[in-house]
């Protein structure tokens, strides 16, 4: 049995991070983890899901989407969408 160490929750600056993901990646790998989805706050990327290697070391990582209604004051209810073939933020309430 292969164990991974996947991340399912990190965002970009596409939302409300502070790195890309190339810079998301890189550090994925550099600390071991196997996965990385990436969930920016009610934003749909495309085109980045990509490895990232260095030796025999590699990091898959995967965009992804965080759902929420951004009308609603405190935000709640987020919803990680994998998978989806478009944008999804409009079904947020």
């Amino acid at each position: 049995m292969n164990e991974l160490i996947i991340n399912l929750h990190m965002h970009t600056t596409y939302s409300d991070g502070s790195g890309t993901y190339a810079d998301l990646g890189r550090a994925a790998l550099n600390t071991g983890v196997d996965v990385l989805l990436v969930t920016d706050h009610n934003v749909w990327v495309q085109g980045v899901d990509t490895y990232y290697q260095a030796g025999k070391k590699r990091t898959l990582v995967i965009a992804c989407e965080e759902i929420h209604d951004q009308d609603r004051d405190p935000q709640k209810n987020h919803l990680l969408v994998f998978g989806a073939d478009q944008e999804l933020a409009t079904f947020g309430r």
